[in-house]
């Protein structure tokens, strides 16, 4: 079995944007799949991640979803990972 993890890192414009106003993670898990693959063998994961997932924990507990780069890091947890830009845009 390999599972593949997705996470949400963002930019250094958005976290000057938030400042000091709330701690943001280096990165946060989004998703995650697991899929069967026999040695030597490859598969096609596909992810669906929905703008909701990429929005942030505000000082008062409301969500927020920060306009700017997001980095989508595709991760087995070892090896290279796989870093995809998202420029979101609210």
């Amino acid at each position: 079995d390999e599972v593949i993890f997705v996470y949400d890192a963002l930019s250094p414009g958005i976290r000057a944007t938030v400042g000091d106003a709330h701690p943001l993670p280096i990165k946060r898990l989004v998703d995650f799949e697991r899929a069967a693959v026999a040695a030597g063998a490859s598969a096609q994961i596909e992810f669906r991640i929905e703008a909701a997932a990429l929005a942030s924990t505000t000082a008062d507990g409301t969500m927020k979803l920060y306009t700017g780069t997001h980095d989508l890091i595709f991760s087995r947890g070892n090896g290279n990972d796989v870093t995809v830009p998202v420029v979101v845009v609210v």
